[in-house]
């Protein structure tokens, strides 16, 4: 899996956690990092972890 930012990852774990939901940092099939977010029936999946970031502030309310 290619380099992730490990506190980034952190804050934005704790982030979804606040909302009850899950951040997952997973290998996708080549590789590299894949982001997946899961709360109650919704499962989506981000390549980055500023599209993780940008979609929590949408979801948060624009916090």
């Amino acid at each position: 899996m290619s380099a992730v930012d490990s506190k980034m990852l952190a804050t934005l774990t704790a982030r979804c956690a606040l909302l009850g939901a899950t951040l997952h940092a997973l290998p996708d099939d080549g590789g590299r990092a894949e982001f997946i977010v899961s709360r109650w029936a919704l499962t989506k999946g981000f390549s980055t972890l500023a599209e993780v970031e940008a979609w929590l502030a949408r979801f948060e309310g624009g916090k």
